[in-house]
């Protein structure tokens, strides 16, 4: 059998990313102490942040997919989900973990949906538009507290945050192709329980609640795995995810640096210095922006706009989630920048107005910023205790906006079932 040809644009991209990478890693030799520092700052902030907030909710997603809950819930949402989004209503877990977890476990989930063959190509690549979210851990304690010193300005962040993301997910529902979605073949290997919980939710009456209960007991018994199975799995799985993300963070982290190092004079620019950071990693990016002598409105903006993009370390991420299905790369980039461009513009159309709503929350914020006060001003501050504090709330913040989303899934789909009755 002879070797598979490779195309020219292939040969051209192997060569510049080979120079790319012997270019680093002489800039790492150069730079030795540099190199370590910045791996140890995304070593930290990793540790500090992304692993306690990601990983409870990953063995969570994990777990309730075995259970059969997920495909249970997607029945629930269904009529709400495909009434404005064109997605199945399972996507709907996948967005409560984008909006939870944050970026990339909504994108996580959308891989797993596909390759159970629960969704199409481009309702996947739909799904991900939508859920690819920064988490509010993130966006409040980290950014708002510890780099702006004040949380409120971290929850007006995630307000724009969140409505920017349904604009650009609205924006690919109206502009993606319609009818049999060419190219979209059944997954490499679609998993049995996301077919059999569509086949159990067909068979059972037309309500909702009895449709979602069959769906769950149709995947659970597909699934079949005994609890102490699933959850070591799950266990497994999670932290297999969670190291992947870890390397993704240090890496760029390093790539900064050593970027910064090989044109210091450039690097030394304002709209640089914080350009090359919010174009690599968020986190770093948005410590960058928060330094800039900019209007604070300006700042905000900004740093919205990375927050949308997400960086080229969250993008290496989501292709390594996305690996093995069919999802394009090239529709998770259209989105980003949708979201980036929809950020900026709502932050200075909503800064102010989302400032008189949020004051009604400045006394449960006022512990994150006394608490902030603190921090020394790195890149990493050291709030741990926030952290959890914000799980928690953002766990509440998640469960409340879920359940109002079940219930207007419910009363739309009770509509559409009275408006078809003789």
């Amino acid at each position: 059998m002879s070797a598979p040809a490779i195309s020219s644009n292939d040969r051209h991209t192997t060569v510049i990313l080979g120079l790319f990478a012997a270019i680093l890693v002489i800039l790492i030799i150069v730079y030795p102490d540099q190199a370590f520092q910045s791996s140890l700052q995304g070593l930290t902030l990793w540790w500090t942040y992304v692993f306690p907030a990601l990983m409870p909710f990953l063995i969570v997603t994990e777990l309730l997919l075995g259970l059969g809950f997920v495909h249970g819930l997607g029945t629930l949402l269904d009529p709400l989900m495909r009434l404005v989004f064109r997605i199945p209503g399972i996507g709907g877990w996948s967005l409560a973990a984008g909006m939870f977890a944050g970026y990339p476990a909504g994108a996580d989930m959308a891989a797993k949906l596909r390759r159970q063959g629960v969704v199409s190509r481009d309702e996947a690549e739909r799904l991900l538009a939508l859920t690819h979210l920064c988490s509010p851990v993130t966006m409040i304690t980290i950014i708002g507290a510890g780099f702006l010193q004040q949380a409120e300005a971290g929850v007006r962040l995630a307000l724009v945050h969140y409505a920017a993301a349904l604009l650009a997910g609205l924006a690919v529902r109206l502009f993606a192709p319609r009818g049999g979605e060419p190219g979209a073949s059944a997954s490499p290997e679609p998993h049995a329980s996301g077919n059999v919980a569509k086949r159990g939710a067909n068979r059972h009456g037309r309500g909702l609640a009895a449709r979602a209960l069959a769906a769950t007991q149709a995947a659970r018994s597909s699934d079949g795995r005994a609890f102490g199975k699933l959850l070591g799995d799950a266990v497994y799985a999670s932290t297999q995810t969670l190291l992947v993300i870890g390397g993704f963070v240090m890496v760029f982290s390093v790539l900064n640096r050593m970027l910064s190092q090989l044109w210091p004079a450039l690097a030394a620019l304002p709209p640089v210095r914080a350009l090359l950071p919010g174009l690599l990693e968020p986190h770093i990016g948005a410590f960058a922006i928060s330094q800039l002598p900019a209007s604070a409105l300006l700042t905000a903006a900004c740093i919205s706009a990375a927050l949308g993009w997400s960086g080229l370390s969250l993008h290496a991420q989501v292709k390594s989630l996305i690996g093995g299905t069919d999802i394009r790369y090239r529709s998770f980039v259209t989105a980003r920048l949708l979201h980036a461009a929809f950020a900026f513009v709502l932050t200075f159309l909503l800064w102010q107005p989302l400032g008189w709503l949020t004051a009604r929350s400045a006394p449960v914020l006022a512990a994150f910023d006394s608490a902030s006060a603190a921090l020394p001003g790195n890149a990493v501050p050291n709030a741990s205790s926030l952290v959890w504090r914000s799980v928690l709330q953002s766990g509440m913040i998640a469960a409340i906006m879920l359940a109002a989303f079940i219930l207007l899934s419910v009363m739309i789909g009770w509509f559409w079932r009275s408006s078809r009755l003789p």
